[in-house]
């Protein structure tokens, strides 16, 4: 189930990409491009708010290193289940200040 899931998210972002808002993204908030697919962030709220709490559907988006899939991640992760290493691990990935404080805010 959450391999579906996750082709089905992964699937959404790309459909959803902008790379002028990626480019914007970098220019404005030094958010990396190369890692950018350029949807909202109200959008991704959406879409993390449509699947709940799925621990290791945010493991598998995490993985991916890209910021939309990272910051979903940080939505749905199970704070029972987000071990000290596993949040070292995302603080070190973190590529930037939005993910930084996504994280602390989720």
């Amino acid at each position: 189930m959450t391999t579906d899931r996750f082709t089905e998210i992964q699937r959404e972002l790309t459909s959803r990409a902008d790379p002028e808002a990626a480019r914007a993204q970098e220019k404005n908030y030094g958010i990396p491009a190369d890692h950018v697919y350029g949807v909202p962030m109200r959008e991704m709220k959406k879409l993390a708010a449509d699947i709940g709490t799925d621990h290791a559907l945010a493991e598998k988006l995490w993985d991916t290193g890209n910021y939309e899939s990272r910051t979903i991640a940080a939505f749905i992760a199970d704070p029972v289940e987000t071990s000290i290493d596993v949040m070292d691990r995302w603080c070190r990935d973190s590529d930037s200040w939005a993910l930084v404080d996504t994280l602390c805010f989720r």
